[in-house]
């Protein structure tokens, strides 16, 4: 018998010491962390995920449970003891060669970035059970390239965009969402999941308030205020939901549609699931064809950071909080103020080079320093009345 088949005869045995466990096999929650080691990969994460079930958000734990699937694809004939630091670095390089992501970009290669959120799952079990300790000098999550700056759109481009947009009425969801991101720094989940009670436009000037369901962690909840623009579609889009049967403060303000042919219903308790096929014809009618619904949070970023009299921390309470990277892929906006800035401290009246180049300076040799200084008469009154100043202080 292989050592392979020895140890599925193993879990095989231990899932069926299990099963006659009294309870549901899926409800069981071991007694202790150790517990864990006696089942098998999948069985055992499932069992730990159960457990932070009651720490984690929703959408972490879905996040989780798929990337456990996912593990389990590589590590599922082992248990957790028996797992080598090798196993990870092989891992990663069979993901990077073989692995495939799917849903909309199905097909295309699995990123360092996806790879180390799956293996960071991994790490948090073994650190719960306690066998962490002899992976940690040898594993290297994979690097992650900076991604690239969106695109931000021009005048010129913006106009074009919302010009032909209100032109279709098929595209008037997609429409009123690109008025509401481009002029408030909301993204497509967060326009989407807003709900009547979240939107108000008096008294002026309004606002829309981004919760959890929408927003993309806990730092991007937030008030949002309105601008002309982003109140005149939010009161469209109001008009809109009441047609569809949004009535209910906790109803949608874009609904979800479902279609069947040609027949279209809308559920209000639902929220929209995407905007992307009317997105998609919209930015390739404007001659846009790869602006993204996300660049449209990005231009109304880039427009806030480029008026010099709107501060960071400004920009922040409105589009939620910017991670370090995130400002510094925007830092070339204000590149151009931070110079001006440090421009200004120069006086025009004082060069200061000529004093750091030679020995220090010493009273007698001032009046000899103070021709090669550009400095007018009244500064050098008031220096020499400070060192006056100063020798006649008596001792301390």
């Amino acid at each position: 018998m292989s050592l392979l088949t020895a140890q599925q005869a193993l879990h095989r045995a231990v899932a069926a010491e299990m099963s006659n466990a009294p309870g549901d096999m899926d409800t069981f929650l071991p007694s202790a962390p150790e517990e864990l080691l006696k089942l098998d990969f999948q069985t055992a994460c499932k069992r730990w995920l159960a457990i932070r079930e009651g720490h984690i958000s929703a959408k972490t734990h879905k996040e989780y449970r798929l990337n456990i699937g996912t593990l389990a694809k590589y590590f599922g004939d082992f248990r957790l003891n028996e797992i080598t630091p090798e196993m990870f670095t092989q891992y990663q390089k069979e993901r990077r060669a073989n692995g495939r992501r799917s849903g909309r970009a199905a097909g295309q290669p699995v990123g360092a970035n996806a790879i180390n959120k799956e293996l960071g799952v991994l790490q948090q079990v073994l650190k719960y059970i306690g066998a962490w300790g002899k992976f940690e000098r040898f594993y290297r999550p994979l690097p992650i390239e900076e991604k690239e700056t969106g695109q931000a759109l021009t005048p010129e481009q913006k106009a074009r965009l919302m010009l032909i947009a209100e032109s279709n009425p098929r595209w008037i969801a997609a429409y009123l969402f690109a008025v509401i991101s481009v002029n408030t720094s909301a993204g497509p989940k967060e326009v989407s999941t807003l709900r009547l009670r979240d939107v108000s436009v008096y008294p002026l000037p309004g606002e829309i308030n981004v919760w959890r369901m929408g927003a993309k962690n806990k730092y991007r909840v937030r008030q949002i205020p309105l601008n002309d623009e982003s109140r005149r579609a939010v009161e469209k889009a109001l008009e809109r939901a009441r047609t569809l049967g949004a009535i209910e403060p906790d109803h949608f303000l874009f609904p979800y549609c479902a279609t069947n042919g040609k027949h279209r219903s809308y559920d209000p308790t639902r929220p929209a699931a995407t905007f992307r096929t009317a997105w998609n014809s919209l930015r390739n009618a404007a001659g846009l064809p790869t602006l993204r619904m996300y660049d449209l949070r990005h231009t109304a970023i880039t427009n806030m950071l480029a008026d010099p009299r709107v501060a960071e921390k400004v920009v922040e309470d409105i589009a939620g909080h910017l991670k370090a990277s995130t400002k510094r892929r925007y830092s070339h906006i204000r590149r151009q103020y931070r110079e001006e800035a440090v421009a200004a401290l120069v006086d025009k009246n004082f060069t200061v080079a000529p004093l750091l180049v030679g020995h220090a300076l010493i009273p007698g040799d001032f009046a000899m320093r103070a021709n090669y200084v550009s400095v007018g008469w009244p500064m050098l009154a008031c220096y020499l009345r400070g060192f006056h100043f100063l020798h006649r202080c008596p001792p301390v």
